[in-house]
């Protein structure tokens, strides 16, 4: 889950879909915390068992599937090159595809 103080969106990433990447050149792959601590600056990094009941996402933000997003983007039947506003109708949220309709 990421989002920005005052907005009223944000958006969600299901972790478990990222073995789909297809170029797997484009991920860093890290043996352990050790490695990464060596790449990084000013980290410090420790495992830690936490409960999915330590984080509750906020209830007066919308949280968008970039996961879902994303594989509506690629879909080629889907969106018309020369129509770059039928991208708006791959938006799930109802709110959310209007504001894109109204913009276009």
């Amino acid at each position: 889950y990421t989002w920005l103080d005052g907005e009223q969106d944000g958006f969600k990433l299901d972790l478990s879909q990222a073995d789909d990447v297809s170029d797997e050149g484009a991920i860093l792959e890290y043996d352990d915390l050790e490695s990464l601590s060596e790449q990084a600056i000013n980290v410090h990094c420790e495992r830690e068992n936490i409960p999915d009941s330590m984080f509750v996402p906020p209830k007066d933000i919308e949280f968008i599937d970039f996961g879902q997003m994303m594989a509506g983007v690629f879909e080629q039947s889907a969106w018309d090159m020369a129509d770059p506003c039928g991208i708006c109708d791959m938006i799930p949220d109802p709110r959310q595809r209007e504001d894109c309709l109204a913009d276009c």
